[in-house]
């Protein structure tokens, strides 16, 4: 493990983190998708999906903003162990990221069709 404090360092682990906590989150929509019913029909959850509704998957928006949203867990590590550049780079990377997810979604933001 590197254990100098630099941008490029802050850039690295926040594209790690994006990419790891978007598969997570897939990983947790298969499992919901795949083994969600028949777990609720097998303990007789039948209410559950009545007051809930059918469990569809995450949206796309959804996968991209709670991947960077997983950048909490570097930006904390970075925090208590005082590096300032790696921080920088962490948090002008996840900028960049969410601009662009922004700017994807710029039609669904403003409502147009």
């Amino acid at each position: 493990m590197v254990r100098q404090d630099s941008f490029v360092n802050g850039l690295i682990a926040a594209l790690t983190f994006t990419f790891l906590s978007y598969w997570f989150l897939a990983g947790i929509e298969y499992l919901l998708l795949s083994y969600g019913k028949s777990i609720s029909d097998s303990m007789g959850w039948d209410k559950l999906s009545y007051y809930f509704g059918q469990f569809d998957g995450f949206s796309e928006k959804t996968h991209y903003v709670m991947s960077l949203a997983g950048n909490v867990i570097p930006a904390g590590i970075f925090e208590r162990q005082a590096r300032g550049y790696s921080i920088r780079g962490l948090v002008l990377t996840v900028l960049v990221m969410l601009f662009g997810v922004i700017f994807y979604f710029w039609g669904d933001f403003v409502g147009a069709s």
